[in-house]
């Protein structure tokens, strides 16, 4: 099977429509990635549907390319049973190169289903290590996009350490959070990052302490231009350089991908020495899309007030005529065409015969051959070269073209014109199909996973048993208070929220009280975190606590690795969306306790079945996980943990809570969540255990919630709505 490009390095551009897939590959694109008409995280791009997109695959084939599908979305149980296989079905047959995903239960069920079908895992899967890769690499993943906050350093470790393929974000919009980790657009406006639908809610403007009236972009990040990290980046072991901006029009994707072809070209012909940047090709990234500047600074650092976008809105240039002329006329608009040789022979009493040569990379060439009508011996005139030349070069809305053709004739032989068509119409057709037949895939037998799914949600009966109470909290004030709760029976312990010399204690009086005590990895796990926890494993041992709360793949796969004791709570950011994901989980993470998802509404969680599911029935919800830092930003970093507040134009009041050891903030949302006065709805899902999250309460606010949270969910006493400003988040409304 051929390649244009790719051997040693690919560049992967957007395809938010099919005019920007052309004028990507015609720009030197060696793949592009492109949502279908469902499940892709760019909903209201120009998705094409089923057969414009198979179209699209074979489009890229006739050019040596390759197309990989966006499938890189949460799905909900119905959406696996009934939709999965019969999207993905025809774009399997007609040789789709590979799919980006995010959800574990997609995963499972396209290995399953599809065998053979390359697979990738999405940055929506915040993967930022080793220990994740690995995961990724157990579910059947041959490559993965990594978390684009990510340094150099990390990134190159991820490569030696699992010799995975990887796929790095090189140019375009930067999202403030970890992707994957976001909440925000979801819980204000209901339109859901996870489901392809973020409404950029981010991009408003905030009001930030000390000046609190003063409107700004404050989580607005500049676009990402790693251009200059280039020879960096392949030396770390980077494959693909894949460029943002499925929203982006044509014109965005052919001069984008230009820039990129050339320099990687460059590199790869002349290595470091001969890598030299013109100023000139700087202004094209900058004339064609500008938000407030370029950064590169996650490749050397965790943050910067330097990476963002502070304008009120941002200063977009219009494309300079001249640029978008010549990008139009050589890319955009062009007809582009694989050049092709070959010849007609026309002699009488003989079929008139033709042959096509296609020429490979390598060197080696495609050849096919086709036969026509029996030339007649001419009676008044015989049919000359040029007369035979002229309709047989016209290629009409083929993708090729005649470089060289030749045309032989005995000069006493005649052959209607419409004939000399028709042996042209066959001859490149069987050149195209011997293109695109290699990519071809049988087709399999349907129906193991989606036979799973159905059982997984049907097939488990509600079991008659207690319910834990969890306590998660994050100050010694609220560990004091959970400690004191009678109805409380395990406490999860923020790994941050006390000295580690002090986890002992915690455990102890746990304990003492008759309560399991689980510590709480960090939010996000980078290599600071990964070598402390290294260092602790063995104290971590002895300790010997009841258990962990895990929230991404990482800390999951590095829990089992180092072999840590206790049960494992699945964190919702670790997303069993549905029940393929579940058993995806429980077959590499092992967990003993997922939590509830907190997208799917009272029905979708019936559904689900919750006897293995935890439910949070109280606790401000984390709305976005960011390595950029509101403080360091706003006042500099003064390396003191607590909470800061941004504030919307709808007067809302968002928590910022500065995580300084694990250098991260989390964003919570303005009001708690709370399923006080759904005491019914709850007792129907049957969880096996129930939670409430403590952030910002104090000592004798938290005595105080217990008190009544264990009354209404714990003791049976009579329901009641809760006091004050409060939020049900999508128990009742859920996202589409």
């Amino acid at each position: 099977m051929r390649q244009h490009y790719g051997d040693r390095a690919e560049v992967l551009a957007p395809a938010g429509s099919i005019q920007s897939l052309h004028a990507a590959l015609a720009a030197g694109a060696d793949a592009v990635y492109m949502g279908g008409s469902r499940f892709g995280a760019r909903a209201y791009a120009e998705n094409p549907e089923e057969k414009e997109f198979l179209e699209a695959i074979d489009y890229c084939h006739l050019h040596g390319r390759r197309l990989y599908l966006t499938l890189n979305t949460l799905l909900k149980p119905r959406e696996i049973e009934r939709d999965l296989y019969a999207y993905v079905e025809p774009m399997y047959l007609q040789g789709l190169d590979g799919v980006i995903v995010q959800d574990f239960g997609v995963l499972r069920f396209l290995r399953q289903e599809f065998p053979g079908l390359p697979l990738h895992a999405s940055t929506q899967m915040t993967i930022t290590g080793p220990e994740g890769a690995r995961a990724a690499k157990d579910m059947g993943c041959s490559r993965i996009v990594p978390a684009r906050e990510l340094s150099l350093a990390e990134i190159r470790q991820i490569k030696e350490e699992t010799g995975i393929e990887l796929e790095v974000f090189v140019h375009g919009a930067l999202c403030y959070c970890y992707s994957g980790q976001c909440l925000m657009s979801s819980l204000i406006g209901g339109r859901s990052g996870n489901r392809g639908r973020c409404a950029g809610t981010c991009r408003l403007p905030f009001t930030v302490p000390p000046k609190d009236r003063e409107e700004i972009n404050a989580l607005s990040l500049k676009d990402l231009c790693a251009l200059p990290f280039l020879p960096d980046l392949l030396d770390a072991g980077v494959y693909s350089f894949k460029i943002e901006g499925r929203m982006k029009s044509p014109l965005y994707a052919a001069g984008i991908t230009e820039i990129y072809r050339k320099y990687t070209d460059l590199y790869l012909a002349e290595g470091r020495e001969g890598f030299r940047i013109d100023p000139r090709d700087l202004d094209q990234l900058r004339q064609i899309y500008d938000r407030g500047g370029f950064t590169n600074r996650y490749f050397i650092a965790k943050n910067g007030r330097d990476m963002m976008a502070f304008a009120e809105k941002p200063k977009f240039r219009e494309v300079p005529p001249e640029l978008v002329k010549r990008l139009k006329e050589s890319y955009v608009d062009a007809d582009w065409k694989e050049k092709i040789s070959g010849e007609c022979v026309c002699l009488s009493g003989e079929p008139i015969r033709a042959r096509a040569i296609y020429p490979l990379k390598d060197g080696d060439a495609i050849e096919v051959s086709a036969e026509g009508n029996v030339a007649d011996a001419a009676k008044n005139r015989a049919v000359t070269e040029e007369e035979i030349r002229r309709p047989f070069e016209k290629t009409g809305d083929t993708p090729f073209e005649w470089e060289a053709l030749t045309i032989q004739t005995d000069g006493k032989s005649f052959v209607p014109m419409g004939a000399v068509k028709e042996l042209r119409r066959e001859l490149l057709e069987k050149l195209r199909e011997t293109l695109v037949l290699p990519y071809r895939r049988a087709g399999q037998e349907k129906g193991a996973a989606i036979q799973g799914e159905s059982a997984a949600i049907q097939g488990k009966e509600r079991r008659e048993q207690s319910v834990e109470f969890l306590a998660y909290v994050e100050q010694p004030g609220q560990l004091n208070a959970a400690l004191r709760c009678p109805e409380v029976t395990g406490i999860i312990l923020d790994s941050e929220a006390i000295p580690n010399a002090e986890w002992r204690t915690f455990l102890d009086n746990c304990h003492k009280a008759q309560k399991q005590g689980f510590l709480a990895f960090p939010y996000i796990f980078r290599i600071q975190s990964r070598v402390e926890w290294k260092e602790r494993a063995a104290t971590l041992k002895e300790l010997s606590p009841d258990g962990f709360l895990v929230r991404n793949v990482d800390e999951a796969r590095f829990m089992r690795e180092q072999g840590l004791p206790g049960r494992m709570l699945a964190e919702s950011s670790l997303y069993a969306y549905n029940s393929l994901a579940r058993e995806e989980a429980r077959d590499v993470f092992a967990p003993d306790l997922f939590m509830a998802p907190l997208e799917e509404k009272e029905g979708e969680l019936a559904a689900l079945n919750l006897n293995e599911e935890c439910l949070l029935v109280y606790g401000y919800l984390p709305m976005m996980v960011t390595a950029n830092c509101v403080q360091n930003n706003f006042g500099g970093c003064k390396k003191t943990p607590g909470y800061r507040f941004l504030g919307d134009r709808m007067g809302e009041k968002f928590p910022v809570a500065c995580r300084c050891h694990s250098c991260c903030n989390v964003i919570f949302n303005s009001r708690p969540f709370s399923l006080l006065g759904c005491q019914k709805e709850v007792q129907a899902l049957a969880p096996v255990a129930i939670r409430m999250n403590f952030t910002l309460e104090s000592e004798q606010e938290t005595e105080a919630l217990l008190k009544e949270y264990a009354g209404v969910f714990a003791r049976g006493e009579q329901d009641h709505a809760p006091a004050g400003s409060f939020t049900r988040g999508h128990f009742k409304r859920g996202v589409q």
